[in-house]
């Protein structure tokens, strides 16, 4: 069976070790359909997509990294936020603290002063326990805040990863989608009195 092993106990395949260096591997995570992706790109490189947490709180990726013996800290080449809905980047501030060598990348629209404003202001003024449905995505930018490195920004078209033969492009977003959040994002921003200061999904997700 190679690297795979079957769990008797819930009929799943499981992995003991990690992959080879002339191996790619993709493993998903999440209660849906891969809220996190965390990719084995080759030559020891490691790529998380978005995250999520386990019952213990850890984000998945750190917790299957480290069960095959791999320090994150040294693993991890890249972490990509694809979006900020809260089920895809629960423990995203987290997993930028200890993967502190990795390049953190985002839609260059996450960077705008009118986004930092409503991540901000939402933050700042939770009305339930768990915040404002925001407070991973404030903990990842106060994280970055303290490293030297900036992010990459994607956008279409553009190589956002390369690295022992091996790169990635963003395929978005294009311009329209790009200025098209921007104009939704001013809406969230909370009034004075206003009870609700969860952000809502939107859709379509840009």
């Amino acid at each position: 069976m190679g690297r795979e092993r079957l769990a008797d106990s819930l009929g799943l395949m499981t992995i003991d070790n990690p992959p080879g260096p002339d191996q790619i591997e993709v493993n998903l995570f999440g209660p849906g359909y891969g809220e996190c992706a965390l990719l084995h790109v080759g030559n020891d490189n490691w790529i998380v997509v978005d995250s999520c947490i386990n019952p213990g709180s850890e984000p998945v990726a750190l917790a299957h990294l480290s069960d095959l013996g791999l320090n994150p800290a040294q693993a991890v080449r890249l972490i990509v936020a694809t979006h900020w809905h809260d089920d895809h980047i629960r423990g995203m501030g987290h997993l930028i603290e200890v993967c502190e060598n990795a390049t953190f990348c985002c839609a260059s629209a996450l960077a705008r002063d009118e986004f930092l404003t409503v991540v901000g202001a939402l933050e700042n003024r939770p009305a339930t326990p768990h915040g404002s449905g925001m407070r991973e995505f404030y903990k990842t930018l106060s994280a970055l805040s303290t490293r030297s490195s900036r992010p990459v920004f994607a956008i279409a078209n553009r190589r956002i990863f390369n690295q022992d033969g091996c790169e990635i492009w963003a395929l978005s977003p294009f311009d329209k989608e790009y200025e098209a959040f921007l104009s939704e994002i001013a809406g969230l921003l909370p009034t004075e009195r206003e009870t609700k200061r969860r952000v809502p999904p939107l859709t379509p997700n840009r």
